[in-house]
């Protein structure tokens, strides 16, 4: 299992997070920033830290 933590100060609501999760993990939310809406399907890939511009995720083993 994996905790998700995206930081919303530094978030630029870019959606490459969104859109490069391979387990869609992520909503958009209405403010275009990603929503942690299935953190119980996240595989740990680590694609969403490793995309995401203004390194505002991260993401550890629980």
């Amino acid at each position: 299992m994996f905790e998700i933590t995206v930081n919303y100060d530094t978030c630029d609501a870019c959606g490459t997070c969104i859109e490069s999760c391979p387990a869609q993990v992520y909503d958009k939310g209405d403010d275009g920033k990603p929503v942690i809406s299935r953190a119980e399907d996240c595989l740990g890939c680590m694609t969403c830290v490793e995309v995401c511009p203004t390194g505002s995720i991260t993401v550890k083993e629980i």
